[in-house]
């Protein structure tokens, strides 16, 4: 199914992709019972017995539950901004109204570029968020390179208006999937790390070869 999936995103683009392969029941459930099956067999194999080898296993499965998730509880679209105006709303990619629980204003918007050139190296956008739960205004700024986080929501900067009296950001709200996934690498890391330490791994076996090399000369 992947390999299909590839060759509907070259035909036809990515989204055609999701909506057929990816975001499908029957691809969805093709994990699930890899991933499972996989844990199983760990178990079944008494790797159990060897944490880093183990959760170096759990560690995909985590990272697999995050991007489920993420498609099924996580949202995605667009909002747009105009200078001066405060706004809480923004589109999904359904085309539904989402309310924020916070509001944004648009206080400047500019495009910096490469020096001696006419090519954009950046776009800037500086918002005020107001929050009416803790009664705050705090200024943020929005580039390329610089996201805005706040309350489970993630801001990046997408588009402008040809006045530049406008931007578009980009909008993702995943409270959970993203901690789980992120969640998986840390345990991945940390497997890693602790698999060249485990006991009879072949990291230490060579270490101990080099060792008896060394002394035997």
């Amino acid at each position: 199914m992947m390999a299909a999936a590839t060759v509907i995103e070259r035909l036809y683009g990515t989204n055609r992709a999701l909506s057929i392969v990816y975001h499908s029941p029957v691809f969805i459930v093709l994990w699930a019972v890899s991933a499972i099956s996989g844990v199983l067999l760990l178990i079944r194999r008494g790797t159990i017995r060897k944490p880093a080898t183990f959760f170096l296993h759990i560690s995909f499965v985590l990272i697999l539950a995050g991007a489920l998730i993420t498609m099924l509880t996580g949202k995605s679209g667009m909002m747009e901004l105009r200078r001066g105006l405060v706004t809480s709303q923004w589109s999904s990619d359904n085309g539904f109204r989402q309310d924020l629980p916070f509001s944004l204003q648009l206080k400047e918007f500019r495009i910096e570029y490469y020096p001696g050139s006419h090519d954009p190296s950046d776009y800037i956008s500086k918002v005020v968020l107001k929050d009416s739960r803790n009664d705050t205004e705090t200024e943020y700024t929005i580039s390329m390179n610089n996201i805005l986080k706040y309350d489970g929501y993630r801001f990046y900067q997408s588009s402008y208006d040809d006045d530049l009296r406008g931007s578009v950001l980009a909008v993702s709200h995943d409270p959970w999937g993203v901690g789980v996934t992120y969640t998986g690498y840390l345990l991945l890391l940390l497997s890693l790390t602790g698999f060249f330490f485990q006991k009879n791994s072949g990291f230490r076996n060579a270490v101990k070869r080099l060792k008896n090399h060394g002394n035997t000369l």
